[in-house]
């Protein structure tokens, strides 16, 4: 396990949405986060980051302030490179397309956003100098970033491509369900998949909760609406599907992934 953030690592997840106030308060009742208002030099807006026990874990954004026209509210997820400007050159020989960027953030490093050949939307980062990086396993740690996608094998392949991602286990192989898991040096990250539909596709980000049911209540309370209800996925976990009340897709997860070792050995292959 790495101190620093490596190579294809996720390192900072963002929530673009139409009420700032109302995310805040939803997130804090449902993954206990806070936040944390500064204003950055020549900044005329502040910036809010999330913060739970671990420390800063993202940024609330307003969807008023966003660069990209003609969006909902929303997750993206930053991934850490070692070239900025090789991966950008890589992400558009391959069919993607740059949304923002590549540009300084802040004092801390470089980034771009953009969107893949199939339309997902991700960030990449990379830092000036070396950050500690967060290992999430308790209530209110990111700890899984889920693709679904027209064509799941394809996006591995791409994003292999930039972040030398290894395919770790592929569960219900050649079924409709496939899923493949995939990490980063033998630690899982997050699957890929088909997606069943077109409004499913896109990003979604597992937030850790100690107590699936009473997330999924604190959420509705909080006027949340539960999309996929509490199910067995990925081994031990517990996964349940919700929108927030800006309605940004996100999912809670009970009991974490971990791969079998026997698969951890073929870690990069893919059989197709």
């Amino acid at each position: 396990m790495h101190l620093t953030y490596q190579h294809g690592q996720f390192m900072w997840h963002e929530l673009v949405t139409s009420d700032t106030e109302g995310a805040a308060h939803f997130y804090a009742s449902v993954a206990g986060w806070k936040t944390h208002q500064y204003f950055a030099k020549d900044a005329k807006e502040p910036y809010t980051t999330w913060i739970d026990e671990s420390g800063p874990l993202g940024a609330l954004l307003s969807l008023e302030g966003a660069r990209e026209p003609n969006i909902s509210p929303h997750w993206f997820a930053n991934v850490v490179v070692r070239d900025l400007e090789t991966c950008v050159t890589r992400i558009q020989e391959a069919g993607g397309s740059l949304v923002l960027g590549p540009e300084a953030m802040g004092t801390v490093g470089r980034w771009a956003v953009f969107r893949d050949f199939q339309g997902a939307k991700l960030a990449v980062f990379q830092p000036k100098d070396p950050l500690e990086a967060r290992h999430p396993s308790k209530h209110g740690g990111v700890t899984w970033n889920a693709l679904a996608c027209a064509d799941h094998r394809a996006s591995f392949a791409f994003y292999q491509s930039l972040f030398d991602w290894e395919h770790l286990e592929t569960l219900h192989p050649d079924q409709p369900n496939e899923q493949i898991i995939y990490g980063a040096f033998g630690e899982a990250l997050g699957s890929m998949s088909t997606a069943g539909s077109p409004d499913e596709q896109g990003w979604t980000f597992y937030i850790q909760v100690a107590d699936l049911p009473t997330a999924l209540a604190r959420a509705q309370e909080q006027g949340g609406r539960v999309v996929s209800p509490s199910k067995r996925d990925l081994g031990a976990s517990r996964v349940a599907a919700i929108l927030d009340p800006q309605g940004a897709a996100v999912a809670l997860q009970e009991g974490r992934y971990v791969a079998p070792a026997s698969t951890q050995k073929e870690a990069g292959s893919l059989t197709t």
